[in-house]
């Protein structure tokens, strides 16, 4: 009963910046989860996408640590200059449910996707027709309980693209992650 209000509780959360909150519960063993039983709260965001990796995506600066005030996490922007676009990956290593509630947003579409046979969630700012909302696309992947990657795909100036093609590229950075973290585990 507890982890299905859990559940329930993170499902409804969109933070500020973030999806409405981790991906639905994937029933997972620490052999089958992306990372093992290593904690995300272990793991160096910037180091979650390789050289050749961020080559293949467009990343054509070195990646910057941050840490995403919202969410309390470790993060790492990627920056695409020559696409004009910066990618955010943060890894949340625990996941609150009392802190869940308080952050919904209703200006989120989200949307439950696969992301290389993980469990994941697009959130796409709403827009009401006006293309200021529309230049984001975040992708949430649940890689164990309580634990996630959010991975923020931002246009930064020059012709709007759409969401869709913003939405794409936050799912093949998040392939990329979670390829580097089966790798790694």
């Amino acid at each position: 009963m507890a982890a299905t209000v859990f559940l329930a509780v993170l499902g409804a959360l969109p933070g500020c910046g973030t999806p409405e909150g981790p991906p639905p519960d994937a029933r997972t063993t620490a052999a089958t989860r992306p990372t093992g039983d290593r904690p995300l709260s272990e793991v160096d965001p910037c180091r979650l996408l390789t050289e050749g990796q961020r080559r293949e995506l467009g990343v054509d600066q070195p990646p910057r640590p941050d840490h995403d005030a919202t969410l309390d996490a470790p993060g790492c922007v990627f920056a695409a200059e020559a696409a004009e676009l910066q990618v955010d990956v943060v890894a949340v290593g625990a996941v609150v449910p009392t802190d869940l509630h308080a952050r919904q947003r209703p200006d989120r579409r989200t949307r439950e996707i696969t992301v290389a046979g993980v469990p994941a969630r697009e959130a796409r700012p709403t827009t009401d027709g006006s293309p200021s909302g529309a230049g984001s696309c975040e992708v949430s992947v649940r890689v164990a309980e309580g634990q996630f990657l959010r991975v923020a795909v931002g246009q930064r100036s020059g012709p709007a693209r759409s969401q869709d093609a913003l939405c794409a590229k936050g799912v093949l950075v998040s392939e990329a992650v979670l390829t580097t973290l089966r790798e790694r585990r």
